[in-house]
């Protein structure tokens, strides 16, 4: 169970007006928004001198990426959980949200009441990948699956 402080969350997204979408609904669920960033080297920055319980970062930002970023925040924070978040989740980016460490990869175009829930699970050790992705990231990396 998650401490009965509220969650702390670090949004970065290169797109101001998503952000400030972002942050009204998780400050709406009771989680505490404590840095935004528009581009990675700034994400990274900030989620070191925060230390927030989860980062939800924009794969594509100028500068350095979501993905990069994810994976420093990821090695330097063991405390902090990384969801990447994209314009539409394909098979390489739930690849290449794994290989950076993040616990998570979803789309910009779900509902955002759907997002608080979703960084509280990740909050408490559960993974956000979408299942259908998922499976088929999982098949490249494992072909030869059981028959059930």
């Amino acid at each position: 169970m998650r401490p009965l402080e509220p969650l702390t969350v670090l949004v970065a997204d290169d797109n101001e007006v998503f952000r400030a979408a972002l942050r009204e609904e998780l400050e709406r669920a009771g989680m505490r928004v404590v840095a935004e960033a528009c581009d990675g080297v700034e994400a990274v920055d900030l989620a070191l001198e925060t230390r927030p319980s989860v980062c939800l970062l924009d794969v594509n930002m100028p500068g350095q990426s979501g993905l990069v970023a994810g994976a420093i925040i990821a090695t330097a924070l063991d405390e902090t959980s990384v969801v990447l978040i994209t314009a539409g989740v394909t098979v390489a980016d739930v690849l290449d949200a794994v290989r950076a460490g993040a616990a998570g990869c979803i789309s910009k175009d779900m509902d955002p009441r759907r997002v608080p829930a979703i960084l509280d699970a990740v909050a408490e050790g559960e993974s956000a990948f979408p299942r259908r992705e998922l499976r088929q990231a999982l098949d490249l990396l494992v072909p030869a699956r059981l028959a059930i």
